[in-house]
């Protein structure tokens, strides 16, 4: 059920940015580690690498299976440290959106192109990262603000 939330999160809900637009499937991501704790990566990766694989992006699937695992391992890991001090988790989070997301794809860009191209899609990494961050902690203390977690 989280993976087809964090697909439809991705694949239909856009919010426009600057430099083009962000999706929420972070902010899906960050609730289903809320919940579900380090299990999250699963649902986490099919759910996100499914939307890349309909929306005619294949050749990130495979990083994005890897790279939104890894995101819902290390927010689940915040969430449990943490505690209830979500001004921290947010923090934190952000910091991890933008290591291990904005910082996975330039690696996995590298890889498919080249590094001049990896490095421009680094500003719309991070949008995408605070974009997700801020809706997914939004998500994450109303699950606390009505005793799920």
């Amino acid at each position: 059920m989280l993976a087809a939330l964090i697909f439809l999160a991705t694949y239909f809900l856009k919010v426009p940015t600057g430099l083009g637009y962000a999706n929420l499937g972070d902010a899906v991501i960050l609730r289903a580690a809320a919940v579900l704790g380090p299990w999250a990566v699963a649902p986490a990766a099919i759910g996100s690498a499914l939307a890349d694989l309909v929306a005619g992006y294949a050749q990130y699937a495979p990083g994005t299976a890897v790279i939104k695992g890894l995101l819902a391992l290390a927010a689940a890991l915040v969430l449990v440290k943490v505690g209830k001090r979500l001004w921290l988790a947010a923090a934190l989070l952000l910091a991890v959106e933008c290591v291990v997301m904005a910082g996975g794809y330039f690696v996995y860009e590298c890889l498919i192109y080249a590094p001049v191209t990896a490095l421009a899609a680094v500003p719309m990494n991070i949008v995408q990262a605070v974009v997700g961050t801020a809706a997914g902690t939004a998500l994450v203390w109303q699950l606390r603000r009505i005793g799920r977690r």
